[in-house]
């Protein structure tokens, strides 16, 4: 009897399993977030090679001013910048940058949003309203000026943009998680948890945010595009990521100069950032419609 019982699987993970079969079936039969899914699968392939494959000192950084402002050809298929080097290999190496700030940031401010927009749904009250004022006085700053104090302020370095931009985007997933759990909190299973004395934060972490995550996670995926965009915008600026070092904005601001005569030193860049930010937000899209209840059989 002991033995047929251990066998059987565990309702609760055969439930959890269903349901991640369920949102997989369902967002593959997307297409376009099929496509997102592959376009950044194959940017973060091409960065992984490229940072196994290139030099940084001898092939990213360092100047060769007798093939400066080539144009694309066999040779340099993106062509060559002002210091002579190759836009195409910079161009790969930079997605290191890019991608992995805009992760940890996003990251971050999932972690710091959910917190807080959890603790907010969850009480109401006075605790929903003091986190609520303090989201609202953070959302009314514009991203990219709240990025630029930050740094201006604590310095430049790459620690410091990633908690800028972290920051800088808590207040939508805030937002979104504090909305997700007012919907469940007053459930059945919620009040039939509370009645057997399970403690408040068990009760979050069990309970709500599994049945909340959904909205959370769509949030995250799309805030991870609008991340990359303010890493570009800060570094276009001259805040971000540090010269020589490649990255996408920061090759943007250095090609501007030569536009007009040489447009392949922005276009290529602007690419990168514009396939990428494509890819996260088709992802988003197609799992807010893979986690839609309506889409379930």
């Amino acid at each position: 009897m002991d033995k047929n019982t251990s066998s059987q699987p565990n309702p609760t993970e055969y439930k959890r399993r269903s349901q991640g079969q369920e949102i997989w079936r369902n967002y593959r039969r997307n297409f376009s977030g099929m496509l997102g899914l592959f376009l950044i699968l194959l940017v973060i392939g091409i960065g992984i090679w490229g940072n196994i494959h290139y030099d940084y000192d001898a092939e990213i950084v360092n100047m060769n001013i007798v093939e400066a402002k080539q144009k694309p050809s066999k040779a340099h298929p993106f062509g060559t910048d002002e210091m002579g080097r190759d836009i195409l290999k910079r161009v790969i190496y930079a997605t290191r940058y890019s991608i992995s700030i805009a992760f940890v940031s996003v990251i971050i401010s999932s972690v710091i949003g959910i917190t807080l927009g959890s603790l907010a749904g969850f009480y109401g009250g006075a605790t929903d309203a003091v986190i609520m004022r303090f989201t609202d006085i953070i959302g009314s700053i514009p991203s990219i000026l709240f990025g630029i104090t930050v740094v201006a302020a604590f310095g430049q370095n790459i620690f410091i943009l990633m908690i800028a931009l972290a920051i800088g985007g808590t207040s939508a997933i805030v937002r979104v998680a504090r909305a997700s759990v007012m919907q469940v909190r007053n459930q059945e299973y919620i009040e039939a948890a509370r009645a057997t004395g399970v403690k408040d934060l068990k009760i979050i972490l069990e309970h709500v945010l599994p049945n909340a995550l959904s909205p959370i996670m769509v949030q995250s995926t799309l805030r991870t595009g609008s991340a990359i965009i303010g890493i570009a915008s800060l570094s276009f600026l001259g805040l971000g990521v540090s010269p020589p070092a490649p990255e996408w904005g920061a090759m943007l601001s250095s090609g501007r100069a030569f536009i007009r005569g040489f447009s392949y030193m922005t276009v290529f860049p602007g690419l990168a950032i514009m396939i990428t930010v494509l890819g996260f937000n088709l992802i988003g899209d197609g799992l807010r419609d893979a986690m839609d209840p309506k889409l379930k059989k």
